[in-house]
């Protein structure tokens, strides 16, 4: 992609350049945000470092690029970590948006913004905000990567930069101010140990300005003069920052050819004057799905559900034959209009209540234009988490789960991150990655791409669910959760033929390393043989053995071996050895054994919640499908406790024998609560065969007063009318055997690989409302085994449910 880089000068900015250069992107161009007046050194933003603005003129020359820059002329109105642009035309992030439209309309083909945002959600979310806006691309390839390997590799890797403020305990300004940033790598570890600094100064300990690096092939920077500026004499934490007197920009190479090339880089000013013309133009695909829904609207089946605190919603409806993809992204405009209004009817907010959405599309082939009809719906800030599978059969399905009423508060804790990183897989899109609300973490259907590249990964389905799985567990750490530790369910869609001819059942395959996963937490994914490695349509490569969050053993603290930081990483493996280093780390972390080694603190964004040992057996459903988005093999949507909102807590009869085996007594405090709840024991049990039916049933009660329960028939039994009610007959005593009644059910759905009768869809009924059956190619259940295993047991249909009391 062509793409523009925010540079402020320092040393992120800079190492992001390098980064995108080496992924296989072009930069045409810099672009930056300084103060009105020149001889203000830091601004007081909440948005852009200012320090050293007087150099960053002297970038585009060293790298041969035009600059594009505007003054700041807001402020930080909204401070709120979610940016609305409609009501803050006076907020400085309006000046980056004026900024990068301005951008897009004078480079041709600009498709990307590059940013060296790290840890900040604040400052991505807003640069996402205004790319989403303007129809560009966010990247941020250093986004929650461990700082310690990031400090390292810029320095391995050529960055040459000077720290031109300090403003944190331990930073003197007669010593650091002006010191090389490699000289500084040492202190800044051990300033880490002593007060928890962020070594890359995420938290505003220090700004740096970048002299050289590989980018810089025209020339590098030298300061010639500069005086401090110390704004607090603090003998603790002095606040000062560099203000530069003179410099010039060195020619590399041909002295001659680089001086041409870096006079001839221009700076652009932007006018302060400048607006966009126009608005945004809207997708085509959206308008004409909107024309011709029309005549769909009053074929689209509602079934709606409102109990406990949540609204759940069934919209069906079946496209024209051989109409494609048009006629389907007609039918899902149709199905999302019927469910938009009931939503707006019911739920303060309409969309912005919904907490998760299910698309059962007809065809693949048309997820692009389904993409841009849900877009034109959903809110494009803080949206649902999303899953789209393709049943058998040719109609349209749309699941909608939401807050309802006054009762629904708490709001909802929404990840939504769109920009491309090594972190995990963007959602650039109004859907979200996962969704936290009452004591549940609600993923997004995770499927195996390389999150660097967004490619599917190489490898086949044990690469793709390795990746799916590494990229559910740096999601779980964001949203606060340990998700081996935190599992409550997982519904893991598989492919028609994944496995490959004479290969192992895909479904043992996944459920193996599902299993690995959920006895240690490890993924497995930096651990492959190479199969994990590369992206389809991306740069190839292996997987990468390198640092973790602390790096090597205990006794070689900050990540070294012998004196070096271990980082594994090549030009041809790049995408994934980001991935995989990353989710090295994550792993790393994710370890039960871990919490003790070593005396640095890990990352905050890169550290899991400290949660008990789980008792329970997660309730998971492996189910075959015809395809899956991009054409994945695997899709993993887990659901999982929130710890925020369940802490273990010990309490005196536990705390005594706690010393060592603390986790144990936590569980024993856990399940207590529990029962406390009146949901049951909070693990699976089962309800014993029922003669007329054959049906099996277990549940599982968690925290956050909801409850799911699965009822089967067994393997090649056709689902019949006869069947369906003996499975709602199953379902109805499961709730029972919790406590809680038909009228607590919130959401339920039957899966079946054989429907005995047509039209059953609209006559299957729980709770006064219709249940949708949806036709699958295969169902396999994870049974209890004793201890923490699972067996497998293959199933004819399943009916799934949830249900809970009021919130």
């Amino acid at each position: 992609m062509k793409v523009v880089a925010l540079v402020s000068g320092g040393k992120d900015s800079c190492f992001t350049i390098m980064e995108v250069t080496r992924f296989g992107h072009e930069v045409v161009a810099l672009a930056n945000l300084l103060p009105m007046e020149e001889g203000v050194d830091d601004l007081d933003s909440w948005m852009y470092q200012t320090v050293g603005h007087q150099v960053v003129a002297a970038l585009g020359q060293c790298m041969g690029l035009p600059l594009y820059r505007r003054c700041i002329q807001g402020t930080s109105k909204d401070q709120g970590l979610v940016y609305q642009h409609d009501a803050c035309e006076s907020d400085e992030v309006e000046d980056l948006s004026c900024l990068l439209a301005y951008c897009k309309d004078r480079i041709p083909g600009l498709q990307a913004v590059c940013s060296g945002a790290i840890a900040s959600d604040y400052q991505r979310t807003r640069v996402e905000n205004v790319c989403a806006r303007l129809g560009l691309v966010s990247l941020a390839p250093l986004w929650h990567q461990p700082q310690s390997t990031l400090l390292r590799r810029m320095i391995d890797g050529g960055v040459e930069a000077v720290l031109v403020k300090v403003a944190a305990a331990g930073l003197s300004v007669a010593q650091d101010l002006g010191a090389p940033l490699a000289n500084m790598e040492e202190k800044l570890h051990a300033l880490r140990r002593k007060f928890g600094c962020n070594v890359c100064g995420e938290g505003g300990e220090y700004e740096t300005l970048t002299l050289d690096c590989p980018a810089f092939t025209r020339g590098r920077i030298v300061l010639d003069a500069w005086e401090a500026r110390v704004s607090s004499a603090d003998s603790l934490a002095p606040v000062a920052v560099l203000h530069p007197t003179a410099f010039h920009v060195e020619p590399k190479g041909d002295a001659g050819a680089a001086g041409a090339a870096c006079a001839a880089a221009p700076v652009v000013l932007v006018p302060a004057s400048w607006r966009p013309v126009g608005a945004p133009a809207t997708d085509p695909v959206a308008v004409a799905a909107a024309r011709d829904a029309v005549h769909l609207a009053r074929d689209v089946a509602l079934a709606v559900r409102c109990t406990g605190g949540y609204l759940a919603l069934t919209a069906h409806a079946t496209p024209p034959p051989q109409g494609g993809a048009a006629a389907d992204a007609a039918a899902l405009h149709a199905c999302l209009a019927a469910a938009g209004a009931a939503l707006e009817a019911r739920c303060p907010g309409g969309w912005s209540a919904a907490l998760y959405v299910h698309l059962f599309v007809p065809a693949m082939a048309s997820f692009a234009a389904a993409n841009a009809v849900y877009g034109a719906h959903l809110p494009a800030v803080a949206p649902p988490a999303r899953a789209t599978v393709q049943p058998r059969g040719a109609g349209l399905l749309v699941e909608v789960l939401a807050r309802a009423g006054a009762a629904a508060a708490p709001a909802p804790r929404t990840l939504h991150v769109q920009s491309i990183s090594p972190w995990a897989p963007s959602c650039i899109g109004p859907y979200a990655q996962a969704v936290a609300h009452a004591g549940l973490v609600r993923f997004a259907g995770q499927i195996g791409l390389d999150p660097g590249s967004m490619g599917v990964v190489r490898g086949g389905l044990r690469a793709q669910a390795t990746r799916c799985l590494a990229s559910c567990a740096a999601v779980g750490v964001a949203q606060a959760t340990r998700l081996h530790a935190a599992l409550l369910c997982a519904t893991v869609f598989l492919a028609e033929g994944a496995g490959g001819e004479g290969a192992a059942d895909p479904v043992r395959v996944v459920g193996d390393l599902l299993a690995g996963f959920l006895a240690d937490g490890r993924s497995g994914w930096a651990e492959d043989d190479g199969t994990a490695g590369g992206a389809e349509g991306g740069v190839g490569g292996g997987p990468v053995t390198g640092p973790t969050a602390e790096g090597g053993p205990a006794s070689a603290p900050e990540g070294r071996d012998g004196g070096r930081l271990v980082c594994a990483s090549s030009s041809s493996s790049a995408l994934v050895d980001e991935a995989g280093s990353m989710m090295q780390t994550c792993r790393a972390s994710l370890s039960e054994d871990d919490e003790d080694a070593g005396s640095v603190p890990s990352d905050a964004y890169l550290e899991p919640p400290q949660m008990p040992r789980r008792h329970w057996q997660p309730l998971i459903t492996y189910i075959t499908l015809p395809q899956l988005p991009r054409g994945v093999l695997v899709e993993i949507q887990p659901t999982a406790l929130d710890s925020t909102v369940l802490r273990p807590e010990q309490d005196s009869s536990s705390s005594s024998s706690c010393s060592s085996g603390g986790e144990e007594g936590a569980s024993t405090t856990w399940a207590r609560r529990l029962e406390n709840m009146d949901l049951g024991s909070g693990g699976p049990s089962e309800i014993p065969a029922l003669a007329a039916s054959q049906c099996m049933a277990q549940g599982l009660a968690s925290p956050g007063r909801m409850a799911q329960w699965q009822v089967w028939l067994p393997a090649g039994v056709p689902l019949t009318r006869a069947g369906a009610e003996a499975l709602a007959t199953a379902a109805r005593d499961g709730l029972r055997r919790s406590t809680l009644k038909e009228g607590d059910l919130v959401w339920a759905r039957i899966y079946a690989i054989e429907v005995g009768e047509a039209g059953i869809w609209p006559d299957v009924e729980l709770a006064g409302a219709a249940v949708p059956v949806i036709q699958v190619a295969r169902l396999s259940l994870a049974r209890p085994s004793g201890g923490r295993g699972h067996a497998l047991e293959e199933a004819g249909a399943v009916l799934e449910l949830w249900a809970a009391r009021g919130l």
